[in-house]
């Protein structure tokens, strides 16, 4: 039987043939409007089947880090699989709070279309322990689905980010063809 955490192996499939064109539409432009100069450590949270961490990893060339992080082996193993000649690339499986990752070692934590999946009693737990690892004036950018159905409202984003005593410097909304509108936000660890 499959874990609600764990994706089934049809979808690891579709979601690998689907990768180049979800990396130009999607995944490349949000890693533009970042703005990294390629010398961050980076967390990118949720990392699925790394599609996000290789653009991140594309620009990460003047001794940047990335860090990827999924509580599911499968997704990890496709990120594996997608940054496996990348060498600036590490690999963390588990719950966050399990991991030990560096306290304030890191400039910036990516999360895309991960906070609306994580169950609402548990959202603020992880996001405290994702501001640990993020250095004083780090930023979290986030990417969120505002559908009815399956999705998150930017109210409750807003909430929850500055209810963790992160500020907030964006939070835009958009409708992106194929997705629809979606939520765009960055916020700082004072």
């Amino acid at each position: 039987m499959k874990s609600d955490l764990e994706p089934s192996q049809g979808e690891v499939f579709i979601r690998s043939l689907l990768a180049p064109l979800l990396e130009r539409m999607y995944y490349k432009p949000f890693v533009t409007k970042m703005g990294l100069k390629g010398n961050e450590k980076v967390i990118d949270f949720g990392s699925g089947p790394g599609i996000c961490a290789k653009c991140i990893a594309n620009v990460l060339h003047h001794g940047g880090q990335l860090s990827c992080v999924d509580i599911s082996s499968r997704w990890l193993e496709a990120a594996r699989r997608r940054l496996s000649g990348y060498r600036n690339a590490t690999f963390y499986q588990g719950k966050i709070g399990d991991l030990n990752l560096k306290p304030s070692g890191y400039d910036l934590i990516v999360i895309h279309f991960v906070i609306h999946d994580i169950p609402k009693p548990e959202r603020k737990e992880i996001l405290d322990h994702l501001k640990q690892a993020l250095r004083s004036g780090g930023r979290i950018i986030i990417r969120e689905p505002l559908d009815e159905k399956h999705g998150i409202q930017t109210e409750e984003l807003h909430a929850l980010f500055t209810g963790c005593d992160l500020r907030k410097i964006s939070l835009t909304t958009e409708k992106l063809r194929f997705a629809g509108h979606i939520a765009e936000g960055i916020f700082q660890k004072p």
